[in-house]
């Protein structure tokens, strides 16, 4: 039986929807600092989706009288990921991939408060965006292991994505910033 490498969700209040792709990537691997900056679509906690809903009822003079699309995308929001020191991206098809990581922290079903957890911290205990705790891989790769390098994997609609790099840092994207280019 093959091992598979342990994974950790990242600490962020938002949760990757999966229904969507990647809104946006741009890996710029010509500058020392090798950047890499996805947009992804997110979603919310149920109180926070409350709030956002309580605010657009107040708007339009009642919640029968918001618009469906804006019931829909009530708080959802694009959040930019920026890697810093990228060292390798790997982007592959949900047929490949899923094998390689301990599944127990990857379905919510598992987390039987999943919902009741995240509204009460306010970090979502699976937000599809998970920390590679195993070293394994890297050492595979031939990464020195004394280095600050970390491996992330992030899952989409249809898409795995693998990143190792130095850190990351993560921002909402607001609506004025989304026609324009990323870098």
């Amino acid at each position: 039986m093959k091992k598979l490498l342990k994974v950790k969700p990242v600490q962020v209040p938002w949760s990757i929807d999966c229904s969507y792709d990647i809104a946006n990537l741009v890996w710029d691997n010509a500058t020392d600092n090798e950047e890499l900056k996805i947009r992804i679509s997110t979603y919310p906690n149920t109180n926070t989706k409350k709030e956002v809903l309580s605010k657009l009822s107040l708007e339009y003079g009642g919640e029968d009288k918001v618009p469906d699309s804006k019931v829909f995308g009530a708080a959802r929001q694009i959040v930019e990921l920026e890697f810093i020191g990228c060292s390798l991206f790997v982007k592959h098809s949900h047929i490949y991939g899923y094998e390689f990581f301990d599944y127990e922290v990857i379905y919510p079903e598992i987390i039987k408060d999943h919902n009741e957890q995240w509204n009460r911290t306010n970090i979502c205990p699976n937000p599809s965006f998970y920390e590679v705790v195993d070293q394994d891989l890297l050492k595979m790769l031939g990464f020195k292991l004394d280095t600050n390098r970390k491996h992330w994997f992030l899952t989409t609609q249809s898409e795995h994505i693998n990143i190792v790099a130095n850190d990351f840092t993560w921002s909402y994207v607001t609506r004025q910033s989304l026609n324009k280019p990323i870098l």
